[in-house]
């Protein structure tokens, strides 16, 4: 495995020092995960990993040596029906998008508390409670006939008995559906991405990036919600859903639903390609890591500095970055047996180490 990290205009970096390496067929602990669906590393250094596959989390030392765990399927104190997000800090913070819950636990794996944080009328993904008192909550795309129909991911701000909409962001799937009649009628994924991303950083700071503008804008919380702090441009590859690639999304789409397919179909697919599909902010709030989709569905990651400078992060096919926390790159690797490993490379080059400063650096956002 190889990662470099290479600011654009300088020569290349050294190689990376893998630091741990926790799961796999083959580890010596018998760690295996069913499907790492976040990462996130604590205050004490914990790398903390949520099984979406397995509806648990664990805790481990920095040396992958596991510490804790918490969470389970059920309806109990402290289970999960689905988990889709965590945040470790000096407790986990984790999501569950079936029934509309955050649960709180403690580092050793004790339930701390519970709170229904979906906003009434919405249903939400993941959802976030700012130091201010309000809760960020983003809406699921719908695919489904009639007015509530929506394509879009959206960032609603919760507020007393107020909402706004902060974004809206387009998801990457295309429904269809018989020409004739409208029926049948689904969504399939393409390779074109979702039209941006979201990230925070703590509870104080949002930020959102436009897919197809390269547009970020940095939201800071305060007494009466969020308030813009920053706007920057990052140059970002777009273009057009072509005809071609209507006729693949077709062929895809008739080879995995075969009959069900009706012979004339309507696809209804994003706009174009988008140029920014995810997003991580470093946990010192300095570097803004921006993923991309290739056109071989692969992410390739840049690093934007607080000055807007902009460093390529080119990572290998295999390696899924998660989290970024101290000068470690956190990913998945995923090997021939669809085995999942969580990998923590660190990057010994002064022009590719993020650099750190102090809080203060978000009010001059």
């Amino acid at each position: 495995m190889v990662l470099w990290v290479t600011p654009e205009s300088a020569g290349a970096a050294q190689g990376p020092t893998r630091i741990v390496s926790i799961g796999a067929l083959d580890s010596p602990n018998g760690e295996w995960f069913q499907r790492v669906g976040d990462i996130s590393v604590a205050d004490n250094g914990w790398i903390c990993i949520a099984d979406s596959g397995r509806l648990e989390i664990f805790c481990y030392s920095a040396d992958g040596k596991l510490q804790s765990s918490m969470g389970g399927e059920g309806d109990g104190p402290g289970e999960l029906r689905a988990l889709s997000a965590i945040e470790a800090d000096t407790v986990v913070v984790a999501w569950d998008p079936v029934t509309g819950r955050t649960l709180t636990f403690s580092l050793d794996g004790r339930i701390a508390g519970s709170e229904r944080t979906r906003p009434r009328g919405f249903d939400t993904g993941t959802a976030r409670r700012l130091q201010n008192g309000s809760l960020v909550s983003v809406t699921a795309a719908r695919f489904i006939h009639g007015e509530r129909y929506d394509p879009h991911h959206r960032i609603v701000l919760s507020r007393l008995d107020t909402t706004d909409t902060i974004a809206t962001i387009r998801t990457g799937s295309a429904f269809w559906y018989d020409a004739a009649d409208g029926v049948p009628y689904g969504a399939i994924s393409t390779p074109f991405g979702d039209g941006g991303a979201w990230s925070f950083i703590g509870d104080s700071v949002l930020v959102v990036a436009d897919g197809y503008s390269g547009e970020l804008t940095w939201y800071q919380a305060n007494a009466t919600g969020l308030a813009v702090a920053r706007r920057t441009q990052v140059p970002v590859e777009v273009r057009s859903v072509s005809d071609q690639d209507l006729t693949d999304l077709e062929k895809s789409l008739r080879t995995e639903r075969g009959d069900a397919v009706p012979r004339d179909i309507v696809l209804g697919a994003p706009p174009s390609w988008s140029g920014v599909t995810d997003l991580l902010v470093g946990d010192d709030g300095d570097m803004a890591y921006i993923g991309s989709r290739d056109r071989d569905g692969r992410t390739y990651w840049r690093a934007l500095r607080s000055d807007d400078s902009l460093h390529s992060v080119p990572l290998p096919p295999d390696f899924a970055l998660k989290a970024v926390s101290d000068g470690v790159f956190y990913g998945v690797v995923t090997d021939e047996l669809g085995v999942q490993q969580v990998v923590g490379l660190r990057v010994d080059a002064s022009s590719g180490n993020p650099s750190f400063v102090s809080p203060w650096l978000l009010t001059r956002w």
